[in-house]
C-alpha cells in the first residue's frame, strides 16, 4: 500500500472509524507497557499475544495469537478496512456480532450453543432495561433513550443469534466467512493485501 492510501487509512481510522481506533489504541498502549513487542502488517500495527486463539480487529490495529498465518492477518486487515468504511456502526454492525460468533463456534454441544445465546440475550436484555429504568428514576432522556435504542438492538442481535446464526450449526459446521462481515473481511484482506 502507498504512503498516500496509508495516510488516508489512518486519518479516516481516527475520525470516521474513531470509536474501534480508540479502543485499539488503548489495548496496544497497555500491551506495550506490558511489554509486549509491536510488529507491523501493511503499516498497521499488530501485537502477538497468546497461542491458538486467532485475532481481533481493533480499527486500525489488531491483535492476534504468536505466529499467525498470514491469511488471518489479511482479515484482521480487512476489518480495518470495513471500520473505515462503516466507521462508528462499526462495533454494532460488525465487531460485536463478530465477538459473539467466535465464542458461539467455540461451543462443542448444539445445545449449549443455544444456551450461551438464551443466557447472553437475558443479560443484554437485562442491561438495557436497567439503564432504561435508571433513566425513568432520575428522569434522564439520555438514558432513556440509550437503554430503549439499546433494548432494540439487543433485540435484533439476539434474533440473529438463536433464529439465524445458531440453528445453521445444526447438521453443518458453518465456514466462518459464511456471514457477510467476516467473508468481506478475508476477500478484501486478500485483495489488498496478498503478500506479508
Amino acid at each position: 500500500m502507498n504512503k498516500l492510501k496509508l495516510i488516508g487509512f489512518y486519518i479516516l481510522s481516527f475520525t470516521w472509524g474513531i470509536i474501534m481506533s480508540l479502543i485499539g489504541a488503548l489495548v496496544i498502549l497497555i500491551l506495550l507497557i506490558a511489554g509486549q513487542k509491536p510488529k507491523i502488517f501493511h503499516g498497521r500495527v499488530y501485537i502477538e499475544v497468546g497461542n491458538n486463539w486467532g485475532g481481533c480487529e481493533l480499527g486500525c490495529f489488531f491483535i492476534c495469537s504468536k505466529y499467525e498465518s498470514l491469511s488471518l492477518k489479511q482479515h484482521e486487515a480487512g476489518h480495518g478496512i470495513q471500520n473505515i468504511i462503516f466507521g462508528p456502526l462499526t462495533p454494532f454492525i460488525i465487531s460485536i456480532p463478530s465477538a459473539i460468533r467466535y465464542w458461539l463456534r467455540n461451543i462443542e454441544s448444539y445445545k449449549l450453543k443455544y444456551v450461551y445465546g438464551i443466557i447472553l440475550s437475558v443479560i443484554l436484555i437485562g442491561i438495557s432495561i436497567a439503564i432504561y429504568i435508571v433513566g425513568v428514576v432520575f428522569n434522564s432522556l439520555i438514558l432513556i433513550i440509550l437503554g430503549s435504542v439499546l433494548l432494540l438492538y439487543v433485540a435484533i442481535l439476539m434474533d440473529w443469534l438463536v433464529f439465524i446464526e445458531t440453528p445453521r450449526y445444526k447438521k453443518a459446521y458453518p465456514s466462518y466467512d459464511d456471514v457477510w462481515f467476516e467473508g468481506t473481511a478475508t476477500k478484501w484482506g486478500e485483495k489488498l493485501f496478498p503478500k506479508e
